[in-house]
């Protein structure tokens, strides 16, 4: 018994020093997601402004869209950023885009 604790003990550390270099962050899922609901809350508002996919949070801290954005493939968000769009067109955030401060439409 003591031989297979310490077994899943070491395949767990293993799996630790493999998985450290995948997220910059040890809790990738520590991410705060705040999506504005006039224009994210029902399921199909959400799927046609992420169609192209959502950005990648991978260095993301914080993330805050206020107002009607949409967004294009390839886009990556870093730190803590708040995009708020103030006009009642819809914004575009540009396939490529990498966003690392706010952003104010």
């Amino acid at each position: 018994m003591r031989y297979r604790g310490l077994k899943r003990l070491s395949l767990k550390r293993k799996f630790q020093e493999i998985n450290k270099f995948a997220w910059p962050d040890p809790n990738p899922f520590a991410i705060k997601v705040k999506l504005d609901p006039d224009y994210y809350g029902i399921i199909d508002d959400l799927d046609q402004r992420f169609a192209a996919g959502a950005p990648s949070l991978v260095a993301c801290d914080e993330l805050t869209v206020e107002g009607d954005v949409r967004f294009e493939k390839d886009v990556t968000i870093k730190g803590t950023v708040c995009i708020n769009n103030r006009h009642d067109a819809e914004a575009v955030i540009k396939a490529g885009t990498v966003i690392d401060k706010d952003l104010v439409f």
